[in-house]
């Protein structure tokens, strides 16, 4: 038994893929497959039930699992004792982002993180919330990044509470506000564009606005998009406003938008780090932990 078998065999149960495990070794798919394999006829169990829409491990590899992940694990550690007086970790994190995020600080973080840690593997993806939170339960994935926590035996810590705020295109409808305020009253006529997504709240924009006052009718809403930079576009070319945490606001390298603080929404997102604090942390999942702690905080975590 080799530890290239049981990296691959962790990574096919992770991931659910052949090929997804392949991306996250750098290996093709044959290669995984036929560690596999391997691995298998060692033990003399199907580990991995093939042929299905998601590849999913067979009883005998459910049970093995659990013990290729401590392997694994053990390795590491011991790894990171022999180099304790260099610092130094190998490894691979796997980290899962929830649909709907688009915080311009999670990949400068991220990018800070494998600058100080360069031999550590990053292995980035997005998917819903409730597939985030069973990755984590199910020890697929060590950390997360999600709008909301929840009450489920996971770990969460806020990183980010971020106030949300107005986008105009730099009109001169807008350009004569000078004092960069607004509040929802004024708002009520003006077309909104919406971003697709819900907020920290679990509450789509359009229910917060009625639950401040403002309705919006169909009328009133001009678009309703799931990309930020979409947008954008409709509101730098006066389609409409649009309100956005303010960390994705401020992102406006051409400079053709206006942003406004709204002084009666008190609504705010939030960004949040999850782990199973029941398992124990690999080195390199520990080291990222300690990263997260020891980083300047973000600038909005404290609202005023």
């Amino acid at each position: 038994m080799e530890f290239k078998q049981i990296e691959a065999f962790v990574n096919v149960v992770k991931h659910r893929s052949f090929s997804k495990a392949g991306d996250a070794l750098y290996l093709t798919q044959p290669t995984i497959s036929a560690h596999i394999s391997s691995l298998e006829k060692e033990l003399g169990k199907q580990l991995i039930q093939r042929g299905r829409k998601e590849t999913l491990p067979t009883k005998e590899g459910a049970i093995f699992y659990e013990y290729a992940v401590n392997m694994l694990r053990v390795r590491d550690e011991s790894l990171y004792s022999l180099d304790s007086g260099k610092g130094e970790y190998e490894g691979c994190l796997d980290i899962v982002i929830s649909s709907g995020i688009c915080d311009p600080e999670i990949p400068r973080r991220l990018m800070r993180f494998r600058n100080a840690f360069p031999n550590i593997e990053l292995f980035v993806r997005q998917e819903p919330k409730a597939a985030l939170l069973k990755k984590i339960s199910d020890k697929r994935a060590e950390f997360g990044f999600t709008e909301s926590k929840q009450d489920d035996g996971l770990e969460y810590e806020l990183l980010r509470e971020d106030r949300l705020v107005l986008i105009t295109p730099k009109s001169r409808k807008y350009f004569g506000i000078t004092d960069r305020e607004i509040s929802l009253f004024e708002l009520r006529r003006e077309p909104l564009v919406a971003w697709d997504t819900t907020l920290s709240s679990g509450k789509p924009l359009i229910k917060i606005l009625a639950d401040s006052g403002v309705s919006i009718n169909q009328r009133g809403l001009v678009a309703t998009l799931d990309s930020i930079d979409a947008v954008k576009q409709f509101v730098k070319n006066d389609l409409g406003v649009a309100i956005l945490p303010e960390s994705i606001a401020k992102e406006n390298p051409d400079g053709n938008l206006l942003v406004f603080r709204i002084t009666d929404l008190f609504m705010t997102n939030k960004l949040y780090t999850v782990y199973n604090k029941a398992e124990k942390l690999s080195p390199e999942a520990a080291a990222f932990l300690a990263f997260l702690h020891e980083e300047t905080p973000f600038e909005e975590k404290n609202i005023s």
